[in-house]
């Protein structure tokens, strides 16, 4: 089966893309995409609470995507059910509402997860946004269209030791490991 990218028309404010709305009322099967990237920037969507069931929807594999574009949306709140997309590895969340540190949590599952943008969310303006950030997503190459270098390692794990008790063990084992693999490379 050919893999396309899925590309949504405008969505109504309540998150669920308009196109399915219409489609489900008039009863028409709806076609399921063997999609690897997904596009739903500028849509007005501001809650991913259905997103899990939309996705379910429209994609025969929604567990298959590796690139996810949300941005310029109303999104406020992550939803945790986002971590079952374990093949992402690009996630596009720039200019929506995030506001609060406690949201990027909710990404910890996504152990593929590379790249990552959240500039132009009012959470970028927290302190510490960026180290807050790679606490809890020490794999990122990427944060803000910016490379995560060995010195951002290296200041998440100062920043740990002040706030000992923002992230849990197992993430911050993982944090040493990747600091330890970009010290390793550099020495070759």
């Amino acid at each position: 089966s050919s893999r396309v990218a899925a590309v949504a028309t405008p969505a109504s404010t309540s998150g669920i893309p308009h196109f399915l709305k219409r489609q489900t009322e008039e009863d028409k099967p709806i076609k399921k995409y063997h999609a690897v990237h997904l596009k739903l920037c500028n849509n007005h969507i501001s809650s991913l609470s259905e997103f899990p069931t939309v996705l379910a929807t429209v994609l025969v594999d929604p567990s298959m995507l590796t690139w996810l574009d949300l941005s310029f949306n109303n999104i406020k709140s992550l939803d945790e059910r986002l971590s079952d997309l374990v093949n992402l590895g690009v996630l596009y969340l720039h200019a929506n509402a995030v506001d609060s540190l406690g949201e990027i949590g909710k990404l910890g599952g996504l152990r593929n997860l590379r790249n990552l943008t959240m500039h132009g969310c009012p959470v970028e303006e927290a302190k510490n946004y960026r180290f807050h950030v790679l606490l809890h997503l020490p794999w990122l190459k990427s944060l803000d269209f910016t490379a995560v270098t060995k010195e951002d390692l290296e200041t998440t794990m100062s920043y740990r030791k002040i706030f000992v008790d923002v992230a849990p063990k197992k993430v911050m084992s993982h944090t040493y490991e990747c600091l330890k693999k970009k010290k390793k490379k550099k020495k070759k």
